[in-house]
């Protein structure tokens, strides 16, 4: 898979690329060069999602090879280093973590297989499925995600959400016999 600009590790190499060139441009540097395997940038994130990172920072002209005498893995970093890292910041902690989704606070939108939801949840919708998140594989009951959501109507709720969405058709379950919970698959 890609690494897209709001990937946590893309945000962070960013931002520690923009430090190196600032100390470097500081120090009265013209050119800021940069090895993968330099140790602050070598911690971000695995070898493997280092190179994504990379070639979408050179896709977007924020690093680039320095010629063909380079040693490999090795980037100029460009001016606009200062002006990406000034664009993107950090993703916010999940309050709300299954396998399948990653529920942030309500004002920001959850990430179902991955991907981020294009619209908000509402609060209703924002409060059941955070208490099927945090009920875990075992689910919760109907009386018990009343209770916990502080919803009247959590299986209303769970429907239209299905049927406005395929992807949470996928990962939201309902009981299928008696004494079974309602749950995030």
């Amino acid at each position: 898979m890609a690494a897209t600009l709001n990937d946590a590790h893309v945000v962070k190499l960013i931002q520690c690329l923009s430090q190196l060139h600032d100390v470097s441009t500081t120090n009265g540097s013209r050119s800021v060069c940069v090895n993968m395997k330099e140790p602050a940038v070598a911690e971000i994130c695995q070898q493997s999602d280092l190179f994504e990172a990379f070639a979408l920072l050179r896709s977007l002209k924020i690093v680039k090879t320095k010629g063909p005498k380079n040693f490999p893995g090795t980037f100029f970093i460009c001016d606009s280093i200062s002006k990406a890292a000034a664009t993107v910041e950090l993703p916010d902690t999940p309050i709300a973590v299954s396998e399948k989704v990653m529920l942030f606070g309500p004002d920001k939108p959850p990430t179902v297989f991955g991907k981020v939801k294009r619209t908000l949840l509402s609060r209703a919708q924002h409060d059941v499925i955070k208490a099927l998140i945090e009920s875990g594989e075992d689910g919760l009951t109907k009386d018990t995600l009343i209770s916990k959501s502080g919803r009247s109507d959590p299986r209303g709720i769970l429907r239209r959400l299905m049927e406005k969405d395929r992807d949470w058709k996928r990962v939201i379950r309902f009981p299928g016999k008696p004494g079974r919970g309602y749950r995030i698959h």
